[in-house]
């Protein structure tokens, strides 16, 4: 009966694979270690991103200090997206949202996760914890960073925007906020208005 259900808890996490070798984890199962997943983007030979997670693992859905043990959640630790080709960021983003799978948005939870965006300048955008949501949304908590160069934004929470047009667009803070591109060159503490 255990493992009914973890079955159909990690196939309603990937079933929404959106890259050829990606549908192979349908498989997917607790306990797995060093997944890397290229995404392609139509019939391009070269992968947009690559997704790399150190750890797929079981938690329990916490409702203020309790753990619900008949809520788990699929937890993917030590995530990095790696944006290979940053003309094509918002499809790339989109396409990663698909592969995750927008019906698990409340059944995973992304820890230790990290973008990187190469390019002229290197972006970096990194987080304690990452929510799905399935109005294409991320909820990142615990510490959020952007880098880019020598520039730094920091923020206990923010929002990244992964699907539509404003994919990419990233709302750091709560009041004021501020809004930033991943894309982008962060701007300077002394640029910014």
């Amino acid at each position: 009966m255990r493992i009914t259900a973890f079955s159909l808890l990690a196939l309603l996490l990937c079933g929404g694979a959106c890259a050829e070798p990606a549908s192979r984890l349908r498989e997917l199962s607790f306990g797995a270690k060093g997944l890397i997943v290229p995404i392609y983007l139509g019939s391009d030979l070269k992968p947009s991103a690559v997704v790399r997670v150190k750890e797929v693992r079981k938690d329990y859905e916490s409702k203020g200090f309790f753990r619900m043990g008949l809520l788990p959640i699929a937890v993917l630790d030590g995530v990095v997206f790696e944006i290979r080709q940053p003309e094509s960021l918002a499809s790339s983003l989109a396409a990663c949202h698909q592969w995750l799978g927008a019906r698990s948005a409340k059944r995973a939870e992304l820890r230790d996760v990290q973008w990187v965006l190469g390019g002229s300048t290197t972006n970096r955008l990194a987080c304690a914890r990452a929510q799905l949501t399935d109005t294409g949304r991320w909820n990142l908590s615990g510490g959020v960073s952007l880098v880019s160069g020598t520039n730094r934004l920091e923020s206990a929470r923010a929002v990244l925007q992964v699907t539509g047009p404003n994919a990419g667009q990233l709302v750091m803070g709560a009041a004021p906020s501020c809004t930033h591109h991943l894309g982008a060159p962060v701007a300077s503490s002394s640029e910014r208005p």
